[in-house]
């Protein structure tokens, strides 16, 4: 039968488009959600022109789910928020720049040691793990999360933004950025990036290009110091990109020299 809704984290959008037949009949659907991880516009821009009505979403499991969520024409006016709070739901940013809420839906707590550990603060607001800002107009815009944060140089570097910027690279399908370990710098910033067919380059020679593509507000510290060249972003049992993974299958690489190092494995395991 005709699907009418349907709910997938990025990654699985990309998939469907990538199968999707040309000329797919996309009449029947009213909604397809897409959340869980930070959106890519240019991923919900290829939806919108399939004639695919994405709705951009916010939310997390402490809060069963949704609290923000764009409707398909304000996500095709603009794929760069994650729509306006939903009704009965406050939100704000700290001066931090940590997405808070505050909802009746939100759990009592965590259990530790057998005690319940409030998640909210005395006035029932939740400090999220999600960085951004809300808009004038109410738009809830994710710029990444506290755990992915990156901090090279004493540089905050927030993978979403590097992230967005190679995927605008022709030869880039994929990509996930990460930081491994570095004696001198703390972390570095590290790539890795699924190659569109055909493209001959190995590794060395795609950072180059990398480094050479980005833009200027892309400097010093959030530039990536390598390039790992891999058959699939790994992903984690909710199918968001595992960061955690990556960095362990190439913390080894952290006390080589930083600028320009780079080797590109097909797959863990499979070096090129």
């Amino acid at each position: 039968g005709r699907i009418t809704h349907a709910s997938l984290v990025p990654t699985m959008l990309r998939r469907v488009l990538d199968a999707r037949p040309e000329g797919a009949d996309a009449t029947g659907l009213r909604a397809v959600l897409v959340g869980g991880a930070a959106a890519d516009p240019d991923l919900l821009r290829r939806a919108v022109e399939a004639g695919i009505p994405v709705a951009a979403t916010w939310g997390m499991t402490e809060t069963a789910s949704q609290v923000a969520t764009a409707t398909p024409a304000e996500t095709a006016a603009d794929p760069t928020h994650a729509g306006r709070a939903l009704p009965g739901v406050a939100l704000r940013a700290s001066a931090a720049g940590r997405l808070e809420v505050r909802t009746p839906t939100l759990a009592l707590g965590e259990l530790v040691d057998g005690r319940v550990r409030p998640l909210a603060d005395g006035e029932g607001w939740f400090a999220t793990d999600d960085l951004g800002a809300i808009d004038p107009h109410g738009f809830v815009r994710v710029t990444g999360r506290l755990s992915d944060r990156i901090i090279s140089g004493g540089v905050n570097v927030d993978p979403v933004e590097v992230e967005r910027e190679i995927r605008a690279l022709d030869w880039a399908r994929d990509v996930a950025v990460f930081g491994v370990p570095d004696p001198e710098w703390g972390e570095r910033v590290v790539a890795a990036v699924v190659v569109a067919p055909g493209e001959g380059r190995g590794a060395p020679a795609l950072l180059a290009a990398l480094l050479a593509a980005l833009p200027d507000t892309l400097s010093g510290a959030r530039r990536p110091k390598a390039l790992y060249r891999v058959d699939a972003i790994p992903l984690n049992a909710n199918g968001k990109v595992d960061r955690r993974r990556l960095a362990q299958l190439y913390a080894e690489d952290a006390s080589a020299p930083a600028t320009g190092f780079s080797r590109g494995p097909a797959s863990p395991g499979d070096p090129r």
